[in-house]
C-alpha cells in the first residue's frame, strides 16, 4: 500500500471550537438517520473531511453504535509476546526516551502493533486514568474501537492522522484528540506499529503530528541500524532517571560514558 501524506485535523485559520460544532451536529444527523438523511449528506460533503466520512460510511455499514462499548482484548500471552517482540521492544525504548514531556502536560501516549493492539501506555497520569476506565490499555484492540486514530493508520495508506472530538465515532472519545503515526518496518516496509498521542480535543495542534511523525521516523532509523539499536537501549534506560531528577543532571554508564544529559 503506498502511503499518503499526514492527515492534520484543521488547517490553518479555523476555529476548533465552531468546528467541532458543526461537526458534532452532522454526526448526530448521520447517527440518527442511518446516513439516509439528505441534508445530512450534504451537509457532510461541505464539513466532515473526506478520511473521517468514510469510516463514518464503514460504522454505519456495519452497525457499530456510538454508546459506550468494551473494547476485546487479546490473550494475555498474546500480549506478553508481542511486548516482547525485539522491533516493538525497540519502538517502545525510542518512544520513552523521546516523549518524556508528556507527563508534565494533559497528554498520553501509546504504542500499538499493526493491527491496532495497545502494547504499551505511558504519560500523563490522570489522562492515563481516565483512558484506562474506557479500556485504552494495554492488550485492547484499539482499531476496533470505532473512528478513532489508531484505527485510520491501520486501515488506510495514511503516514498520520490527527482526529479530534466529535469525528470520533465513540460517544466516550469525544472529549479527546488523539494524533497517531504509522512506523515502517525499514527492510520490509510493511506497517509495524502506531505511536500515538491522546489528550483533551481542545490542545489538538497540527504542530502534533509533524513532532510524531519525527519520532517515528527516528525509531526506524533505530531499526535499520544495529549500532543505533544499542545507543536507544541505553537512552531509554537513561530516560527514567532524568524524569526523577530535578534540575540540571548526567547519566552515567558502568564505563564513564555520559549517555544522557540535561542542563
Amino acid at each position: 500500500m503506498r502511503e499518503t501524506p499526514l492527515e492534520p485535523a484543521l488547517a490553518a485559520g479555523i476555529d476548533p471550537a465552531q468546528r467541532a460544532r458543526e461537526i458534532q451536529r452532522v454526526r448526530e444527523a448521520l447517527q440518527h438517520s442511518g446516513g439516509v438523511a439528505v441534508s445530512a449528506r450534504t451537509k457532510t460533503q461541505l464539513v466532515i473531511r473526506l478520511v473521517i466520512k468514510q469510516d463514518w460510511d464503514t460504522m454505519l455499514r456495519q452497525g457499530v453504535k456510538s454508546r459506550e462499548v468494551t473494547p476485546q482484548f487479546v490473550d494475555p500471552r498474546e500480549l506478553e509476546a508481542l511486548q516482547d517482540d525485539p522491533n516493538l521492544a525497540l519502538a517502545r525504548q525510542v518512544l520513552v526516551h523521546q516523549l518524556g514531556v508528556v507527563r508534565h502536560v494533559e497528554m498520553m501516549a501509546t504504542l500499538s502493533d499493526a493491527r491496532g493492539c495497545i502494547t504499551w501506555t505511558g504519560g500523563n497520569t490522570k489522562v492515563r486514568d481516565e483512558a484506562d476506565g474506557h479500556g485504552f490499555r494495554c492488550g485492547a484492540k484499539w482499531a476496533e474501537m470505532g473512528t478513532n486514530g489508531i484505527r485510520l493508520v491501520t486501515q488506510s495508506s495514511l503516514r498520520g492522522a490527527q482526529i479530534y472530538g466529535p469525528e470520533h465515532w465513540m460517544d466516550f472519545q469525544l472529549r479527546w484528540a488523539c494524533t497517531a503515526v504509522r512506523v515502517v518496518d525499514p527492510h520490509t516496509r510493511r506497517l509495524l506499529a502506531v505511536i500515538n498521542l491522546t489528550g483533551p480535543w481542545t490542545k489538538v495542534h497540527s504542530d502534533t503530528l509533524g513532532w510524531l511523525y519525527q519520532i517515528a521516523l527516528r525509531i526506524e532509523d533505530a531499526l535499520r541500524s544495529a549500532p543505533h539499536r544499542v545507543q536507544w537501549r541505553r537512552l531509554a534506560v537513561a530516560a527514567g532517571p532524568l524524569e526523577r531528577i530535578r534540575g540540571p543532571a548526567l547519566v552515567i554508564d558502568r564505563d564513564g560514558v555520559v549517555v544522557a544529559s540535561r542542563a
